[in-house]
């Protein structure tokens, strides 16, 4: 992952760009956790996913389901 003089990171890597990705469903699906906010994408089935991927089964609810993914990073 290279960082350039400005700070600019630049992920290039499949598993940096899954990663991202992994990170970035997190956060939506907090933001919806915590102030009952809704996404446009479709956040707490992207998550069950995640969490199922892991080989884990997802709990029911999106509190439920970010507590496992806080647990899984």
């Amino acid at each position: 992952m290279p960082v350039y003089e400005d700070g600019t990171i630049v992920i290039d890597t499949p598993e940096g760009i899954e990663m991202a990705r992994r990170l970035t469903v997190r956060s939506a699906l907090r933001i919806e956790v915590t102030t009952g906010l809704k996404h446009r994408a479709p956040v707490f089935r992207l998550a069950k996913d995640i969490v199922a991927s892991y080989g884990v089964d997802p709990k029911g609810t999106k509190k439920g389901v970010l507590a496992q993914l806080e647990e899984l990073y």
